[in-house]
């Protein structure tokens, strides 16, 4: 990975619309905004309120470090209302195959969703906390969806993941977007951020 990229991914880039290699993160202001399946029909009801593409998922409103796993804490790229919907989509590369775990921490409720099929749910208006799965994953692209919502006040969601199952003692690190090269079957990025690039803040 060239310096400047490193350097980008580290601070947490937020990327234009234009970027094709980048999650993509939509939102939908609603209210009231207390479960996922009012998140859901949110999201089926229609258009976003608003749209933007990042190169890592690691968002928090509140700017004061002390939500999360890591301390980039980047702004929702457009401030949102603080009762809405969002929907993360996005690819992700694994360059070795074998077991991983990947995870998101979140304030309010989500679903993460890998390749379609491996999900795992935390529901309800309830402060800080982290939603795993764990699999078995072949080399090469695979998808994720996030389903979040926030019902009021700070709105944190980060996506990451480590090699191993739950309890390996591989670090947590920022799984960064990937796409296929134009016309190939190429991929581009890496699965996860550099295990040194950007690591889980001290306790």
């Amino acid at each position: 990975m060239k310096l400047v990229q490193a350097l980008a991914l580290s601070a947490g880039l937020l990327l234009p619309l234009s970027q094709a290699s980048a999650y993509t993160v939509s939102i939908w202001d609603r209210s009231p905004m207390t479960t996922l399946a009012q998140a859901d029909a949110a999201i089926a009801s229609g258009a976003p309120t608003m749209s933007f593409h990042a190169s890592v998922i690691e968002f928090d409103d509140l700017q004061d470090g002390t939500r999360g796993l890591f301390n980039i804490n980047n702004p929702w790229g457009i401030t949102p209302p603080e009762t809405f919907a969002a929907r993360v989509t996005g690819y992700f590369n694994i360059a070795t195959a074998g077991t991983y775990t990947f995870g998101i921490n979140h304030d309010d409720g989500a679903r993460l969703t890998i390749n379609g099929s491996l999900t795992n749910a935390a529901d309800g208006v309830v402060d800080n906390r982290t939603t795993t799965v764990t699999g078995t994953f072949a080399a090469g692209l695979h998808s994720v969806e996030i389903v979040y919502f926030e019902n009021s006040g700070g709105a944190s969601l980060e996506f990451f993941g480590k090699a191993g199952t739950l309890a390996s003692t591989a670090p947590w690190a920022l799984v960064t977007s990937a796409v296929p090269a134009p016309g190939s079957l190429a991929l581009a990025g890496l699965a996860l951020v550099g295990l040194g690039l950007v690591r889980r803040r001290r306790a």
